[in-house]
């Protein structure tokens, strides 16, 4: 079974498009362009990840897209996936995942750690080569945080969260 702590959301199933088993995506934080070449994805059904396959799509706005599945071919079929999250596999788009992850979609974050709670807000993505850097800001001081898979559990775009897990002594310096 997939965990989804391997995953990233890409957006929410708003509605059906048509008659013919079409439904509209609206995209989190994700574009068309960094998700074009997308073959599958996962729709969280009860709490599960159910892969499917997806027949074409297209893009509808800068945030939404028109998206077929194979076997669902009518509006009722899509009218049960309305209002489900969809999930990509992190391994399956490494660099879309950390293009998509911009300086102006991750300022505002909260970031949370595992061990110490709430460490203050995103204010940049530092982009230095083979260590990006996130800067964040709390009352008491700046912190800057390597922005590498390992440190990262999970990311929240609806809530604006990032959870992660700092290496011991790394947030004393």
């Amino acid at each position: 079974m997939i965990n989804l702590n391997d995953c990233v959301e890409i957006g929410l199933l708003t509605k059906p498009h048509g008659y013919k088993g079409q439904l509209i995506l609206k995209l989190h934080t994700f574009s068309f362009d960094e998700i074009e070449n997308m073959e599958w994805a996962y729709i969280l059904i009860d709490g599960l990840p159910v892969p499917f396959f997806i027949s074409e799509f297209s893009e509808r706005s800068a945030d939404s897209l028109i998206i077929s599945f194979e076997h669902v071919k009518g509006e009722t079929e899509a009218s049960k996936l309305t209002h489900k999250k969809v999930f990509v596999d992190k391994t399956i788009l490494p660099r879309k995942f950390q293009s998509a992850l911009s300086e102006t979609s991750l300022k505002t974050y909260t970031v949370i750690d595992s061990e110490r709670g709430p460490l203050g807000i995103i204010d940049a993505l530092i982009n230095h080569p083979q260590n990006p850097l996130l800067r964040i800001l709390n009352k008491k001081q700046e912190i800057l945080l390597p922005y590498q898979e390992q440190f990262i559990d999970k990311i929240d775009h609806h809530s604006k969260e990032i959870f992660v897990t700092c290496p011991e002594g790394l947030l004393d310096l």
